[in-house]
């Protein structure tokens, strides 16, 4: 019996020892701080590494004072018995901590160490109206009721309101880069030509006015020289006049004058004929777009509008895509012997 207490006692100063090794060990070693903004997973960390270390020194207390009421149990058996389950209780405890972090680290060490996964921006919807084209049949200030939201071209409009439009509100989004233009055409179906609406580009415009078809566009307003390279007019010569080997007289409007709406009405739109092997009275004839449109290449994403006048009423067609022969489009209003406006607008 003395040598059980005597074998005891060593091994509760051998743990003794160690333990307090360990306490001086820790105490030179400084404690994790979490700083002045400590973030989640630190926190974390923080906790769990302080977990581990209080349940070591639970278990290694619970061993001690198991070890001591052994030693002071004497002939008393059930002190004794009670002793031993503490001391059992103290390494099994011991031994689950250890292997609960061993196991958390094989399965992953993420769960020990947690690294937070960045959040999505939640985009909060602005409390206005979508971006779009909003046409008001009633008034002529963008106000009331209106044919709802359009954000692409319409062949044919609603009759809801007999056509009729008042105002045209355009509401951009400047944040997606998404702004807006229209035209509007008194003919259904965009590929007919018929009386029509200047482009259209401001916020709220009065415009009085049938509307059975609508071009809508998304305008190229931050860089308009990346829709394309342009657009080149030809004389009537020959249809197809950029596959004429040079036999045209031609007009360019580079994209740098583009920017994003061209007037080229407002230009005195001559023929360049230079080292074109066509007759001069031909050149003198067609000197000038107004009175022999050709043909046009589209290089790009641009919108070009055509206009007509006879009197008062003025006439239009659109082209997105090249136009191999105009003599065969009805650009030219009815009593309209010559154009009067052409606009091209740079698109996305």
């Amino acid at each position: 019996m003395e040598k059980n207490k005597l074998l005891l006692l060593s091994a509760f100063l051998i743990a003794l020892f160690f333990s307090s090794a360990n306490l001086a060990h820790a105490l030179e070693v400084p404690l994790p701080t979490l700083g002045d903004d400590p973030t989640l997973p630190q926190y974390v960390v923080f906790l769990f590494s302080w977990a581990i270390s209080i349940a070591g020194v639970l278990a290694l207390i619970s061993f001690v004072v198991g070890a001591v009421g052994l030693i002071a149990s004497g002939d008393n058996p059930e002190l004794a018995g009670n002793s031993k389950d503490r001391m059992k209780g103290a390494v099994l405890g011991l031994v689950l901590v250890i292997a609960s972090f061993l196991i958390l680290k094989t399965i992953n060490p993420a769960l020990i160490t947690p690294t937070p996964t960045p959040l999505t921006p939640v985009v909060i919807p602005t409390s206005g109206p979508p971006p779009g084209i909003y046409l008001y049949p009633t008034t002529s200030n963008c106000s009331g009721a209106h044919l709802g939201v359009m954000t692409s071209s319409q062949d044919s409009i609603t009759s809801a309101f007999n056509g009729q439009v008042e105002s045209v509100q355009i509401i951009n989004d400047p944040d997606n880069e998404l702004y807006y233009g229209v035209i509007l055409h008194t003919v259904a179906g965009l590929e007919n030509a018929g009386r029509c609406s200047p482009p259209i580009t401001k916020d709220c415009t009065p415009i009085n006015m049938i509307a059975r078809a609508a071009d809508i566009f998304a305008i190229n307003d931050q860089d308009p020289t990346t829709s394309g390279n342009g657009v080149t007019f030809y004389s009537n010569n020959k249809a197809f006049g950029w596959n004429t080997g040079g036999h045209d007289g031609r007009y360019d409007v580079p994209n740098t004058l583009i920017n994003p709406v061209r007037d080229v009405g407002k230009d005195s739109m001559i023929f360049d004929y230079t080292n074109v092997p066509v007759p001069l009275p031909y050149q003198l004839m067609c000197m000038s777009y107004w009175t022999c449109p050709g043909s046009i290449h589209i290089n790009g994403n641009y919108l070009v509008a055509i206009y007509s006048k006879n009197g008062g009423f003025t006439n239009c067609q659109t082209f997105v895509n090249n136009v191999d022969d105009l003599n065969t489009e009805p650009i030219l209003g009815p009593g309209s012997t010559r154009l009067s406006d052409i606009y091209i607008i740079a698109t996305q």
